[in-house]
């Protein structure tokens, strides 16, 4: 018996085929292996519809055999009434439970199937099983060895977009549990001068856009979230803002003909610039001179980063961590202090923030595959509970 697990991505989508068993000492089901995988491009399948991936894995790796018990799939997106919305480039791609059921075997489209948001998923692989094991610690806390097991944890992924996620102790389960959030689409609060001058780059950047689209609106009107700052593009607009002030110098050839080149429409190609922009702001080569701009445009980034982690902190009184992850950053350079300083805001004279995230530690977790572990996850976890369906595990 197998569980088919999956995350659907804007770009990537990854599903896999996990087997699992009854751990006595445990009493509980646990995971086992990852027994079969392959990757998807996500946009080969937005015009015929994503839940043609289902079809296409299961035609190559099940085995007839072997029984499939239940479907999970993490999805970067809100999830209402078993239906979600992936954007990406644009471009809306839906998928629902009962699609994704629909293009299993036809033996097995009674089995329950459950879409969960991606922050969910990414609590499930971190929390449960021994994810947080692996994780790399950026800050411990001051009273890190009085944390308890039933403490608060928040999540933040910067990637795309940008995530946020509770997750709290549930005495009836005797678990932590998720609580969602879409605190990525709060305002940007900027607090200083170059915020503010970002923020209103921003608005004129987007009362542009939608000038193209025939659409007026005053600069007022404009609302700047928080993940129009703290993402890929994020970073992205962070350097061309920087950028067009002058004041840091040439910019690397490399990320001016890119951007020259495709100026009108930059979002294909905001993975590849972003790492160009880390590339020149810590060279793998340490005898290559750092490029100011790129490494201003990092610093900016990563303070904004720590303080809306240390936001996160006081907000859901966190003292059992801040997980954060998603754009892949040197640990060394997090380490030297810029985003631990941003999170505490030690040296803002009314803030807070210092008193309660102190004593709460900061750690890092790797993006790769933890929605797809989280999603096999959430099936052991969740299935006995009813939470998931109405039926035993064997």
């Amino acid at each position: 018996m197998v569980i088919l697990a999956g995350e659907f991505g804007g770009e990537k989508t990854k599903l896999a085929f996990f087997s699992h068993r009854y751990d006595e000492t445990l009493n509980k089901t646990i995971l086992v292996e990852q027994t079969a995988s392959k990757s998807f491009d996500t946009m080969d399948y937005a015009h015929q519809g994503l839940e043609n991936i289902i079809d296409d894995f299961v035609r190559e790796f099940h085995d007839e055999k072997e029984h499939i018990y239940c479907a999970c799939f993490g999805v970067p997106a809100q999830v209402k009434e078993g239906s979600a919305t992936i954007k990406r480039l644009g471009q809306e791609m839906s998928l629902t439970e009962n699609a994704c059921k629909q293009k299993l075997p036809s033996r097995y489209q009674v089995i329950p199937v459950k879409l969960i948001n991606d922050m969910v998923a990414i609590g499930y692989g971190m929390f449960l099983g021994k994810g947080e094991l692996e994780l790399e610690q950026l800050y411990e806390g001051e009273n890190e060895k009085e944390a308890k097991s039933t403490d608060r944890r928040s999540i933040m992924l910067v990637s795309d977009g940008l995530g946020q996620s509770l997750w709290k102790w549930a005495e009836n389960e005797e678990a932590l549990s998720p609580t969602s959030s879409e605190g990525g689409h709060c305002r940007f609060a900027a607090q200083t001068a170059q915020e503010w001058e970002l923020c209103l780059y921003i608005k004129k950047e987007i009362q542009k856009k939608l000038k193209e689209k025939g659409k007026e609106s005053p600069l007022d009107k404009i609302k700047v979230r928080f993940e129009n700052v703290l993402s890929r593009k994020g970073l992205v607009t962070i350097y061309t803002f920087l950028r067009d002030t002058g004041t840091y110098g040439e910019e690397p050839s490399n990320l001016r003909e890119k951007i020259q080149q495709n100026e009108n429409n930059l979002d294909p190609l905001v993975k590849d610039i972003v790492r160009d922009i880390i590339e020149n702001a810590i060279p793998l080569d340490t005898s290559t001179t750092p490029n100011d701009l790129c490494m201003a445009t990092l610093e900016m980034f990563i303070t904004i980063w720590g303080e809306r982690a240390g936001d996160l902190g006081i907000t859901f009184e966190a003292k059992g961590g801040v997980y954060i992850g998603g754009i892949s950053l040197d640990m060394t350079r997090l380490k030297e202090g810029l985003f631990v300083k941003a999170f505490l805001e030690k040296d803002i004279e009314n803030s807070r923030n210092y008193e309660n995230n102190i004593n709460i530690p900061l750690k890092i977790f790797k993006e790769e595959d933890i929605v797809l572990l989280g999603s096999a996850r959430y099936i052991v976890e969740e299935v006995p509970t009813g939470k998931f369906a109405l039926m035993a595990m064997d």
